[in-house]
């Protein structure tokens, strides 16, 4: 009997799907902790970083070690006149020896590189800066899919919610006109209108089921959490707060062009552009470093002659300068183009600033726009609901038939999508809004 039961869990035990109760704010917390396009954001800062470490090690003297061993199988030979016997032939003279070990140590250290050093460091901060931003802005980006997906969720649930309502009212109705039929008080029309109504509802009813499924299977992705977990929203479809509610739109453009990441972004590009700028120009002029070397050399007949003792220390150093006097106007070209980056840089600038008015302005709108369609649905919907409420009351009186009460449980029906959607809408606006402002 036990090994029967560990059977059965083995074979169906790990096939359950593990459930975990979702509100809004767990969600964003999963996102922020699990979701792979952050994590990818945030190992770019932190190689980001590391670039300006690198560009203030590129300032820094550098250091080297070196060594060698060689074996001559043919020596130089340099012939040379015989000055006692002019008339013989010349003398030969080996040059060098067989064997010969070098070891030493170098340092260099850049003076003058045309601003090159400066100006990559702050490339490099700038790029960090850019990395940064480019991080909040995936963040707000997951933020908002997290949102919208959690709230579509709710707006499928509201839409089932009220469709398995209607359904489960058109099966009442069928079996309520079928008992009629039989005591002939309705005719056989009646009861094909009903189930008409009722089973067109079925299809309806399973096509929002599998809309709030791909809404759960989305909302898991951007979450990181595997397929197998069922997600049980605990928030039910309401309005969200507005928190500019009392704000006018000329200061949420002042807002946005303060916080907007991608204003920071365009704004470190167009610096990037500047100091590129700078180090193009600074390619024209010479460029100045100091350098020292340490070396211990040996020279020996045999290999077994090199040894500590035969090594003989050498020191020298030197100031080097190297000035590109012509390279084909390679150089000139090259400050031209980085002027140009330069200019394109501020369009950039400037094209942002147009863009995100224009994105706050349509954000705003729309939740103007949404907000007013919330409060018209609720009054159509209140009055359909009492249109129902009177057809059914007049059909059992028989003073209105059942197409007339079939009529007002899809007008309902149709009322109660329309106010959930402007109620999904408005929400989605408002973190549109937010984002559209940099206050996500």
């Amino acid at each position: 009997m036990k090994r029967l039961t560990l059977i059965l869990l083995i074979t169906f035990g790990f096939g359950f799907a593990q459930e975990l109760e979702l509100s809004l704010d767990r969600a964003e917390q999963l996102a922020m902790k699990q979701n792979f396009d952050l994590a990818i954001a945030t190992r770019e800062e932190s190689k980001a970083q590391i670039g300006v470490m690198e560009a203030v090690g590129s300032g820094l003297p550098t250091i080297s070690g070196y060594g060698a061993y060689t074996k001559n199988h043919e020596l130089a030979v340099m012939y040379i006149p015989n000055f006692s016997n002019l008339a013989g032939p010349p003398i030969p003279i080996t040059q060098g020896v067989p064997y010969n070990a070098t070891v030493g140590l170098s340092v260099n250290q850049p003076l003058f590189t045309g601003g090159a050093i400066a100006n990559g460091f702050l490339i490099a901060r700038e790029a960090k800066n850019m990395s940064s931003a480019s991080l909040e802005l995936t963040r707000q980006n997951i933020l908002i899919a997290v949102r919208t997906l959690y709230f579509q969720v709710e707006f499928m649930q509201s839409l089932i919610n009220a469709t398995e309502q209607a359904s489960l009212s058109a099966e009442t109705n069928l079996e309520q006109v079928e008992k009629q039929e039989a005591v002939g008080k309705a005719s056989q029309f009646d009861v094909l209108q009903a189930k008409v109504k009722y089973q067109s509802l079925l299809p309806q009813l399973q096509s929002l089921k599998n809309q709030h499924e791909t809404a759960l299977t989305n909302l898991r992705a951007v979450m990181g959490i595997s397929e197998p977990t069922n997600l049980l929203i605990t928030d039910s479809l309401v309005m969200a707060e507005n928190p500019f509610a009392d704000a006018s739109l000329d200061s949420l453009k002042e807002i946005a062009k303060k916080r907007r990441p991608e204003v920071l972004i365009t704004g470190s590009q167009k610096d990037i552009s500047t100091y590129q700028r700078n180090i193009a120009i600074g390619q024209t002029l010479p460029m100045l470093s100091l350098s020292a070397d340490v070396r211990h050399q040996a020279q020996a007949q045999n290999s077994t002659d090199i040894s500590p003792d035969a090594y003989v220390r050498s020191t020298s150093t030197s100031l080097n300068i190297s000035w590109p006097l012509f390279s084909g106007g390679r150089k000139a070209l090259g400050v031209q183009k980085s002027v140009i980056a330069r200019k394109e840089a501020d369009l950039q600038v400037q094209k942002m600033a147009l863009n995100i008015g224009s994105e706050v302005e349509a954000a705003y709108l729309k939740v103007q726009e949404t907000k007013l369609n919330i409060t018209a649905n609720a009054s159509v919907r209140e009055q359909a609901a009492e249109a129902l409420r009177l057809a059914r009351l007049m059909y059992i009186n028989g003073s209105s038939t059942q197409l007339e009460v079939l009529g007002a449980e899809s007008n309902y029906l149709q009322t109660q999508s329309s106010y959930y959607q402007s109620i999904f809408q408005y929400n989605v606006a408002i973190d549109q809004l937010k984002k559209a402002t940099g206050a996500l």
